[in-house]
């Protein structure tokens, strides 16, 4: 596939195909799919995705940084640059769908199924490595709990549907493994 889609009309794209994202029945699989397909025609060296990916982690000093490029009331489309070792601990996104595509450099994704409880108990969905055009999904059913470990310098796209409101985030937690 030819990888000719703008950065912009990307970004265009992940809002207009996440406008269904409040409506019962959403479907999070089909639109993890949706949005991985859309990704395979994103243009990886499109000059405003790479600047706005290099003055983010111009002299970066942080494991990893975010930008914001789009939020709006169904889904939120964030840049992340994680250094060379940098690392996202375990975490969870409750009742929200996810989409980690790589842009630059290699992720090794760690992704867990939260299986009902108490106790807490994970069972490992995925683990993968990812290079530049490779994507990971989650969504509130499937692979919500994940980490991420990068050994080289690696940007990354990622999206969530619907974005995570204020109300919300005092559900996320994050974990320690032993």
């Amino acid at each position: 596939m030819v990888r000719d889609l703008p950065w912009q009309t990307y970004v265009e794209d992940v809002q207009a195909l996440s406008e269904g994202v409040a409506e019962p029945g959403f479907d999070h699989e089909a639109h993890v799919s949706a949005l991985e397909a859309l990704s395979a025609r994103l243009d990886l060296a499109d000059p405003s995705l790479v600047s706005t990916f290099e003055d983010l982690s111009r002299d970066q000093e942080a494991p990893y940084l975010t930008h914001t490029v789009a939020h709006t009331a169904r889904c939120r489309v964030i840049l992340v640059s994680l250094v060379a070792e940098g690392h996202v601990g375990l975490h969870e996104h409750p009742d929200q769908g996810g989409f980690i595509l790589v842009c630059r450099g290699h992720v090794e994704i760690d992704a867990f199924d939260l299986l009902p409880g108490p106790p807490i108990r994970l069972r490992r969905a995925y683990a993968v490595v990812g290079r530049a055009g490779d994507a990971a999904t989650l969504t509130p059913k499937r692979a919500n709990v994940h980490r991420l470990f990068c050994p080289e310098p690696t940007w990354l796209v990622d999206v969530f549907t619907p974005p995570l409101s204020e109300e919300a985030r005092a559900s996320c937690r994050a974990f320690g493994l032993d």
